[in-house]
C-alpha cells in the first residue's frame, strides 16, 4: 500500500468516494462511503487463557463463562491463537497498538516519554482518509499527554478519576513521578465499564447519522488490579470462599498467598473480566441494534496480562512470560473475515494497525511498521517471528524476547542470562535451559542467540527509516557495548559499532 498521501489527496479521495456513494441508501455511513467502520476494543490486564475462546473455565464455577461476548465475537469472526502483546504494560503496549511499531522504535517505554509527532497513528491514518474519530479511556497510561489523542476529534477520560495534566507534564518534563503513582493507586479502585459503555454508546447513536465512516477506540480498565468487581458477581465466581483476601492492594503481597486464597483472587480476577464482557456485549448489542454491524470491522484485543506468582511475581511489569504477554486478539467483519476460525501463528498487537488499513483500505505510513496478519487466516503461515521487550530504566531491568515457532527465548541485559523455552513441551514455561555470560559464537546456544541479536539489528535498520524526529527518542540508541557485541557477530558494520 502506498504512503499516506497529502491533504490536497486525502480530500480528492473524500470526495470521489461521496460521488461513488448512493443517495438513496439510508444506512450507515460505512455503506455510503464504501468503508468500512472500526471498533477497536482493548482491555486491560486481561490474559488469553482466562477468556472462554481460549478454553478457560474457572476453577471453583466451571459452568461459568467469564467472556461470553467474546465468545459469540469469535464465533462470527477469527480468532487468533497465539495473540502475543510487545512488552508486559500498558503504556508502551498500546503505543505499539495504535502506531503499529514496538517499543525500541516508537520510545514511549516510560512515563517521562510522550510519541514523537512525527509518527501517524491509527486515528491519523484513518482522519486523514475521511473517518470520524473517537476515543474512550479509563486508564491513566492513556492518558493524551502521552501522544494517544492525536487524530482524534473526541478522547475523552471515562474513568472517573481526575487525571489533571499537570501530573503527566511533571512526569514528563522533569521526571518528576509521585503525582502520577497516586494517581495510578487511585485508579485501581472503583469500577469504569459502565460510564465507557454509556459514552461510547452516545457516540454511536450520533456516528450513525454522519455520512463518514467512523473509528471508536475503547479502552475497558477494570480487569486491572485491584479486583474488586460487584459482590454478587464475585460470589458467582467462587461461592464457598470464607477467607479474608479481598482483591484490595494486590501488589503489596510480598509473597504467594495460600493455595485457597489464592484462588479467590484469580475468582475476583475472573469476575472483573466478566463484568468487563457483560459491558463489551451490550456495546456490540448496541452496534447490532444500530444496523452497524455488517458495515464494521471489530478488533478486540488486550494489552497485556497479570502475573499471580508463576514465576515468583504479581501484576505485571516485571517479566516477559507468557502469563504476562500472551493477549487475546479476535476480529470480526462479516462477508470479508472468515466466521469461527481459528488460526496459529504469532499476531502481535504491533500488527493490528497494518491488518486494519490491509482490511479497510487505508493507506499506511511511509515507514515500516508490523505486517498485516491477512496470510495467516488466508494461507495459513505461521512463520512469522514475535519480538518484545521490556526496558525499565528506574528498576534496571532490560529483556528481549523473541518467540519462533515452538522456541521462545528471554534475554536478560542486564544479568546477561539467556533462557530458552519450548512452548509445545512447557507452555507454563517452568523449565529453561539457561546460559549466563556475554553473547559467544561458540557455544550451544548460538542459534537463540542470534535470534535476538537479529533482532536489535533489524530494529536498527527500521529506526533508519523513520521521520527525522524532534529530539523525543535521541537517549535511545544502542549502547557502545552492545553494538561491539553485535558488530563482532557480525550484525552491525564495525564502523556502525563505533558511532
Amino acid at each position: 500500500m502506498p504512503p499516506l498521501p497529502n491533504k490536497c489527496a486525502t480530500v480528492a479521495l473524500a470526495l470521489a468516494l461521496s460521488a461513488c456513494a448512493s443517495e438513496e441508501d439510508p444506512g450507515a455511513g460505512a455503506a455510503r462511503t464504501g468503508r468500512p467502520n472500526l471498533l477497536l476494543i482493548s482491555v486491560d490486564s486481561l490474559r488469553a487463557d482466562h477468556t472462554t475462546p481460549y478454553g478457560y473455565t474457572p476453577k471453583h464455577k466451571p459452568e461459568v463463562q467469564t467472556t461470553p461476548a467474546l465468545q459469540k465475537l469469535a464465533d462470527e469472526g477469527i480468532l487468533f491463537e497465539q495473540g502475543v502483546s510487545t512488552t508486559c504494560w500498558t503504556l508502551p503496549a498500546h503505543m505499539a497498538l495504535m502506531t503499529g511499531l514496538p517499543g525500541a522504535l516508537h520510545q514511549v517505554t516510560d512515563n517521562s516519554r510522550r510519541l514523537d509527532p512525527a509518527l501517524t497513528t491509527l486515528a491519523e491514518a484513518l482522519k486523514a482518509q475521511g473517518f470520524r474519530t473517537a476515543g474512550f479511556y479509563s486508564g491513566p497510561n492513556l492518558h493524551p499527554a502521552f501522544g494517544f489523542g492525536a487524530g482524534f476529534e473526541t478522547y475523552q477520560n471515562c474513568s472517573g478519576k481526575d487525571l489533571p495534566k499537570g501530573a503527566f507534564e511533571a512526569a514528563l518534563t522533569r521526571g518528576d513521578n509521585k503525582d502520577l503513582v497516586n494517581l495510578h493507586k487511585d485508579s485501581h479502585s472503583g469500577l469504569s465499564s459502565q460510564a465507557l459503555l454509556d459514552e461510547s454508546s452516545a457516540w454511536l447513536e450520533d456516528a450513525v447519522d454522519q455520512d463518514e465512516p467512523f473509528f471508536l477506540f475503547v479502552h475497558w480498565w477494570d480487569p486491572h488490579y485491584d479486583y474488586t468487581p460487584p459482590k454478587a458477581l464475585a460470589k458467582s465466581f467462587d461461592p464457598e470462599y470464607r477467607g479474608k483476601q479481598t482483591g484490595v492492594d494486590f501488589l503489596s503481597l510480598a509473597r504467594s498467598p495460600k493455595p485457597r486464597d489464592l484462588d479467590h483472587i484469580l475468582a475476583l480476577y475472573d469476575a472483573e473480566i466478566r463484568y468487563t464482557d457483560n459491558h463489551i456485549g451490550e456495546l456490540l448489542a448496541k452496534l447490532e441494534a444500530l444496523n452497524l454491524t455488517d458495515d464494521t470491522l471489530v478488533v478486540f484485543t488486550a494489552d497485556h496480562g497479570d502475573e499471580f506468582f508463576e514465576h515468583g511475581y504479581r501484576g505485571h511489569q516485571r517479566t516477559l512470560y507468557e502469563e504476562a504477554v500472551q493477549v487475546p486478539l479476535v476480529m470480526r467483519l462479516p462477508g470479508v473475515l472468515p466466521a469461527g476460525e481459528r488460526v496459529e501463528g504469532n499476531a502481535g498487537l504491533q500488527d493490528i494497525f497494518s491488518t486494519v488499513a490491509d482490511l479497510l483500505d487505508v493507506p499506511m505510513p511511509s515507514y515500516e511498521i508490523g505486517p498485516s496478519l491477512r496470510p495467516l487466516w488466508e494461507t495459513g503461515d505461521d512463520g512469522r517471528q514475535h519480538f518484545m521487550e521490556l526496558e525499565l530504566a528506574h528498576r534496571n531491568v532490560h529483556m528481549t524476547s523473541v518467540r519462533d515457532g515452538d522456541t521462545k527465548v528471554i534475554w536478560d541485559h542486564e544479568k546477561q542470562r539467556l533462557e530458552v523455552f519450548d512452548l509445545k513441551a512447557d507452555p507454563l514455561e517452568q523449565n529453561p535451559r539457561v546460559s549466563i555470560g556475554p553473547f559467544d559464537e561458540g557455544d550451544e546456544f548460538a542459534e537463540q542467540r542470534a535470534l535476538v541479536a537479529e533482532h536489535i539489528a533489524r530494529l536498527e535498520e527500521q529506526r533508519k527509516q523513520l521521520p527525522a524526529t524532534q529530539g523525543f527518542r535521541a537517549d535511545h540508541e544502542l549502547s557502545a557495548e552492545l553494538r561491539e557485541e553485535l558488530a563482532r557477530m557480525g550484525y552491525l558494520d564495525s564502523d556502525e559499532a563505533g558511532e
